[in-house]
């Protein structure tokens, strides 16, 4: 489950991702979601924003490695990372999450593999999806679908400059780089992954236009692919009237959705 942008200072394990994660581990699902900020005796970010942006593709690919690799992980007694590195907002999310327990062992099937991304956490899951070429099933929130760098620079009013350094750093970069290259939206063609997209119509941090205008270059590619007889995309966009970022009021039915996605494409 791979979260949206939470400043470092109000972020705590869990933050974006614990709500939908408790319905999903409900439902029988295992959930892992990487917080990229040090907690729990992981690599804390670097000191230079602009590569945590660059870098938290490789970092979910990383993850997804080490699952494939060891399969089975040792659950800590109480919970004890996530009680210790959790801030007092989070009280009762923690609560929920650390009852007295032993340790004990999870098993995880690398070939029943899904992503889960809200916001920003959406692009960098299709950017992952198109690094690996995979076809990993993927249910995205909110997501950030438009192209570089005006993914970034569409945010950066809010930062303390008003986005004065962000600018500068894109004309620099653009100098020797072609931001194609980094754009998701120019890589389609490596994507393989089923990907189910939920929004809402009053969400002002990331438009709705914005994943219509993905489902528009979707069916672009595949009117590409079906040209050079290759296997479409299979892409399902649902709209939820009067639903904000966090898709509240529309919450119940989206995450009931994810359940029926997961369940199909999991084969479950």
């Amino acid at each position: 489950m791979i979260r949206g942008y939470v400043p470092a200072e109000n972020y705590f394990p869990g933050n974006g991702t614990a709500h939908a994660a408790a319905v999903f581990a409900q439902a029988g699902f295992v959930t892992i979601a990487p917080d990229f900020l040090g907690y729990g005796a992981s690599d804390p970010e670097s000191d230079d924003p602009w590569l945590n942006r660059f870098i938290k593709p490789l970092n979910v690919i990383d993850l997804l490695l080490a699952i494939r690799q060891e399969k089975t992980f040792l659950l800590p007694p109480n919970n004890s990372l996530l009680a210790d590195s959790a801030s007092q907002s989070s009280t009762k999310i923690t609560q929920q999450l650390t009852v007295a327990q032993d340790s004990y062992q999870i098993s995880i099937n690398p070939e029943k593999i899904a992503f889960w991304g809200h916001s920003n956490g959406g692009q960098i899951t299709v950017s992952v999806l198109e690094i690996l070429g995979e076809k990993i099933p993927a249910s995205l929130w909110a997501p950030v679908l438009v192209p570089f760098p005006y993914s970034i620079l569409y945010f950066s009013d809010e930062e303390a400059d008003e986005g004065k350094q962000s600018r500068q750093f894109i004309a620099n970069f653009e100098k020797d780089y072609d931001v194609f290259d980094f754009s998701l939206s120019k890589h389609l063609d490596l994507l393989k992954a089923d990907l189910q997209v939920q929004h809402g119509s009053n969400d002002d941090s990331a438009l709705l236009s914005w994943s219509q205008e993905f489902a528009s270059k979707i069916t672009a590619e595949n009117k590409r692919r079906q040209a050079e007889n290759i296997e479409p995309l299979q892409f399902t966009l649902i709209p939820y009237a009067g639903a904000d970022h966090n898709l509240n009021g529309a919450w119940n039915s989206a995450v009931q959705q994810d359940l029926t996605f997961y369940r199909k494409e999991l084969a479950l």
